[in-house]
């Protein structure tokens, strides 16, 4: 009979109340007993897991330094591994931050230095044909646009056969004149 569940009370609560309550912490206690399909009750290799997480990792980032294989384990892996993925609460302060410090520099800090910001893009500013205006920078004509703190060595400078390893004369003319022409032309690779 379903009368019984609605008309016998212990306490204040009748007993519908009561199986509905227990029902919920039935559910609740089932939904924490572990899977054994998801977490079988063996054994697992803990450090063979670490590296088979970081290889997974590796797939989808392209990263995977030699210094990593074999040493998943090591607190210098997990150092350099965490420096690169922060945690979410710490990416929603950081944006929470730039929301307040954004006006502050954009308001304060900015319109000191607007002159020296004009100044540069007036300076490395060019027309480029079908572009329009761009940096001068981003043409790659590095005798107009150099920097004065790089050490490397400057195009032109040097032999291209040192870098190629003793290769022909005609490549290294190739790449002199190839290199010659790379910030006024695009070339296609035979």
């Amino acid at each position: 009979n379903d009368s019984i569940l609605l008309h016998v009370k212990i306490g204040q609560w009748n007993l519908l109340w009561y199986a509905g309550i227990l029902g919920v912490v039935y559910s609740v206690g089932k939904g924490m007993l572990p899977n054994i399909d998801i977490h079988p009750p063996h054994v697992h290799n803990v450090y063979a897991e670490i590296e088979n997480a970081l290889g997974k990792v590796s797939t989808h980032t392209h990263y995977f330094p030699d210094i990593w294989k074999g040493r998943g384990w090591d607190s210098q892996t997990k150092k350099s591994f965490t420096e690169m993925f922060q945690f979410k609460a710490q990416l929603f302060a950081l944006e929470l931050l730039s929301v307040v410090l954004a006006p502050y520099i954009l308001c304060i800090s900015l319109p000191k230095c607007a002159g020296k910001l004009c100044h540069f893009v007036h300076k490395a500013k060019i027309e480029m044909p079908g572009a329009g205006d761009v940096c001068g920078h981003s043409s790659f004509n590095f005798d107009a646009f150099e920097d004065e703190n790089w050490e490397g060595t400057k195009m032109g400078e040097g032999s291209l056969e040192d870098a190629t390893d003793g290769g022909s004369d005609a490549t290294t003319a190739a790449a002199d004149s190839s290199a010659q022409h790379l910030p006024y032309t695009r070339q296609r690779n035979p």
